[in-house]
C-alpha cells in the first residue's frame, strides 16, 4: 500500500482513514521495524500526513510502530496528525519527537474517545 507513494513523487499531502496494520505491514520489514537497519526514505514531497487508525484491528504498540515507520520513510514531513490513537504508549512516543523528528513543526494526536484528553497538539518549538 505504501509503495504508491514512490509512484506519486509530487504528492504533497496524504490522509489514511481507518488504517489497518495489514494494509501496510507488507511494506514494513522486520529489520526496519526493529530499528536495526537504516530505513530508505521515499523520494516524495509530502509535507502533511494524517492517519486515522482502526483500533479494532491492531494494538497500540503496532500503531506506534507504523507511525514511527511513516515518519522515518517520509523525511519531507513537517505536519503529522494521528487520530484514534491510544494514550499509552503514544505519549511516550510523542516525547521522542524533538530528538528523532526535528523536521516536524506541527504534531497532533487525537486520542481514543473516553480517554482523559480529547486531543494533544503542539509545535516543536514548544518542546525545545
Amino acid at each position: 500500500m505504501l509503495g504508491f507513494i514512490r509512484r506519486l513523487p509530487n504528492l504533497t499531502g496524504l490522509t489514511f482513514y481507518q488504517l489497518e496494520l495489514g494494509d501496510v505491514q507488507s511494506d514494513i520489514t522486520v529489520s526496519e521495524a526493529s530499528g536495526h537497519t537504516p530505513i530508505e526514505p521515499y523520494d516524495t514531497k509530502i509535507k502533511g500526513l494524517a492517519v486515522n487508525y482502526n483500533r479494532e484491528q491492531h494494538s497500540p504498540e503496532q500503531a506506534v510502530a507504523v507511525s514511527k515507520h511513516l515518519l522515518l520513510k517520509i523525511p519531507t514531513l513537517t505536519r503529522f496528525l494521528a487520530a484514534q490513537t491510544p494514550k499509552q504508549p503514544v505519549m511516550e512516543f510523542a516525547a521522542t519527537f524533538v530528538q528523532w523528528y526535528p523536521h516536524l513543526d506541527n504534531v497532533g494526536f487525537k486520542l481514543y474517545e473516553g480517554e482523559e484528553s480529547a486531543s494533544v497538539r503542539w509545535c516543536s518549538q514548544a518542546l525545545l
